[in-house]
């Protein structure tokens, strides 16, 4: 398995819990060892959810997870801002990204989901 790569520049708790590998999540920063996606987490986060609803929604996630992925959408607030805007159009090109955060969206977090 190939070493995941840390963003370069980013703080040490960043760098030991946020990833980015071109070919997982089309290249997104990523919580490390997962398929979840920074700016999912954010996305969730501007659009009311707790820390608490969102550790609850993803079971191996910690909290240290949480507060990397809150530094990083900080400090990386441009690219974050891109990738929602680009998940909310629907832009050509962003689907392997939004069928993964779908893939990795618990149920409970995505109330129009009927699958089991």
């Amino acid at each position: 398995m190939a070493k995941s790569n840390p963003p370069k520049g980013d703080s040490d708790k960043q760098q030991r819990r946020i990833a980015k590998d071109a070919g997982v999540v089309g290249g997104s920063a990523r919580i490390r060892n997962t398929r979840i996606p920074v700016w999912v987490l954010e996305n969730y986060r501007r659009l009311g959810m707790t820390g608490k609803q969102l550790l609850e929604g993803y079971p191996t996630l910690t909290s240290e997870d949480l507060t990397a992925a809150w530094e990083y959408a900080e400090s990386h607030k441009e690219e974050i801002d891109r990738l929602i805007k680009e998940n909310e159009q629907g832009e050509e090109g962003f689907a392997m990204a939004s069928a993964c955060q779908s893939a990795t969206r618990p149920t409970e977090l995505n109330p129009g989901r009927t699958d089991p």
